[in-house]
């Protein structure tokens, strides 16, 4: 089955908190993109589809901290999507996910777009 996304998408493991109407929630990041991420909870966690929330990780020894969309969610884990992120933000998660994978070509321009000279 071929996916249709917008920007590569690419697994790693990385401790990820999500921030929500005053809670936090441990977990594991999954995987990620310059379009969202997704996040498998340490325990039950069940956050409505649709709320905002942060996300906080680190990258490279960089910490990093989202707001996103919840798009998906299940008990154990969400789906979200990134929210108004700025083009300074877009470009170091854009710098920092390109030293982790190899990004294939028919993405690259869209990667581009992010970055400003």
């Amino acid at each position: 089955m071929i996916e249709n996304r917008k920007y590569h998408r690419i697994n790693l493991t990385a401790d990820a908190k999500v921030y929500h109407q005053g809670s936090h929630y441990e977990g594991i990041l999954g995987s990620i993109s310059l379009g969202g991420a997704s996040i498998n909870f340490n325990d039950s966690a069940m956050i409505p589809q649709g709320d905002l929330c942060y996300i906080s990780f680190d990258l490279c020894d960089i910490p990093l901290k989202f707001k996103a969309k919840i798009v998906n969610s299940s008990l154990y884990r969400v789906g979200v999507e990134f929210d108004d992120m700025s083009y300074e933000h877009a470009n170091m998660l854009a710098e920092l996910l390109m030293k982790l994978t190899f990004i294939p070509e028919s993405q690259q321009f869209d990667n581009l777009l992010f970055v400003v000279t």
